[in-house]
């Protein structure tokens, strides 16, 4: 497998010594101030990854008994997808995706040709669909999102046999490339709505492995690799809880293996100027190191940054998604199909498992099911059945034959982790 070292390509910025301490400075005040910012966000993505999951917001509930019903009808869920295939059906059900047009004769015969050759590259290099279809959940579900459309230059390397022996072959890759960007690892500068227009910069929390790190110092792209490598970032509670897997969150905790560096877009006056001038840094927080810092390679000095909003809000950086649309009325359904199973269970159990007894009458024979208790009640045979298939649906139950004749019935509580003993017997004359 080729080993990939994907970078934009850029003309250094010869920065002078004072451009050296400051610059550092300047970028750790202004990260420190912006990530502490970012964590309010990071809040809301969690919560709204928690609608769209249909996940409770406790456990466990303790109320009106512990172990009551908890269950989230995913309204949030079923929406946010229902409207991501409609969009994703809009855009890539077009064929051919890409339709070119000679403007004059000439061209004409390389119209076909120059199709199928961006159908070939839309499907191979940019791997547009599914890049596309994860911003576009974000979108709908959070309300906002990003695309990252770049150039990238990277050594990709592969052996080949020469004189009875592999050897390893360098090529150098140059291709455009179309990039989700996770809301979580957009970083804006604090204070500033309009974060691609006015902003003095905009940052991408890149993740790095080792073994990229290794190839950009190779490529001799980034400088002070090995400190970089010895000090690899902490995250914080909440971007631990954003990021991390939810099927792995009882896992034992493990090392930390990627290396976070912070590319940055700014304007700012360095290299003698005096005016602000578009270059990209690449910086790490945790060592005040610049990795890197280039001219912007896109000779307008435009963000690579495309920002996509469900329901635009007038003068805010952010929109409004599907999660923040149904958040109530989610909660709303959930509340009153979780308090309908409550009723439901009170009727059975009569509301606690220290008085809980009722009698339920048998078919014909007269066959009676009791829980011991002070106040028992008694349910009409007709209603026995009705009542008692939801109870043996959720309980595991047993039932044998005692020596009279009778029904021996242990119903074990999943939820409460208690054990009721019901005995049958014939229901006494009065």
């Amino acid at each position: 497998m080729p080993i990939l070292s994907g970078v934009i390509p850029g003309a250094p910025v010869a920065l002078s010594e004072s451009d050296r301490k400051w610059l550092p400075t300047y970028l750790e005040q202004e990260l420190t101030e912006a990530l502490q910012q970012h964590e309010k966000k990071l809040e809301w993505i969690d919560e709204s990854n928690r609608l769209y999951l249909g996940d409770p917001s406790n456990r466990r509930k303790t109320f009106p008994w512990d172990g009551a019903a908890n269950l989230v009808i995913p309204l949030v869920g079923i929406t946010v997808d229902s409207i991501v295939a409609r969009i994703m059906n809009t855009i890539f059900a077009v064929d051919p995706f890409w339709s070119a047009q000679a403007l004059i004769k000439d061209l004409e015969p390389v119209v076909n040709p120059l199709q199928d050759f961006m159908e070939w590259s839309r499907v191979n290099e940019l791997d547009m669909y599914r890049q596309t279809r994860s911003w576009i959940v974000e979108v709908v579900k959070h309300g906002w999102g990003y695309m990252k459309v770049y150039w990238e230059s990277f050594t990709q390397r592969s052996f080949a046999i020469q004189r009875g022996a592999a050897r390893a072959v360098d090529s150098i890759v140059r291709r455009p490339k179309v990039q989700h960007v996770l809301l979580a690892d957009i970083i804006c500068q604090a204070g500033i709505e309009d974060e691609l227009g006015q902003a003095e910069w905009v940052g991408h929390r890149i993740r790095l492995t080792d073994g990229q790190m290794l190839w950009r110092k190779h490529d001799k792209v980034y400088d002070n690799v090995d400190t970089i490598l010895a000090h690899k970032a902490e995250p914080t509670p909440m971007e631990e809880k954003v990021l991390e897997n939810e099927l792995e969150r009882k896992a034992p905790r493990w090392k930390k293996k990627l290396n976070t560096l912070y590319e940055i877009y700014a304007d700012l006056p360095l290299a003698g100027s005096k005016l602000p001038v578009p270059v990209m840094v690449t910086y790490h927080h945790e060592t005040r190191e610049i990795a890197r810092c280039v001219y912007n390679p896109d000779i307008t000095g435009e963000r690579p940054f495309k920002k996509g909003k469900f329901i635009d809000r007038e003068g805010k950086r952010d929109g409004i998604g599907i999660s923040r649309q149904l958040a109530l009325l989610q909660e709303e359904i959930s509340t009153l199909h979780n308090q309908q199973a409550t009723m439901l269970r009170s009727r059975i159990l009569d509301s606690s498992w220290d008085d809980a007894a009722w009698y339920a009458t048998g078919r014909a024979s007269g066959l009676v099911v009791s829980w011991p208790c002070r106040t028992p009640r008694t349910i009409s045979p007709r209603s026995r059945w009705r009542i008692f298939t939801p109870l043996c649906s959720n309980w595991k139950h047993r039932a044998s034959r005692t020596r009279n004749g009778g029904r021996a019935l242990r119903i074990i509580s999943l939820d409460a982790n208690r054990t009721l003993l019901a005995t049958g017997r014939r229901r006494p004359a009065h």
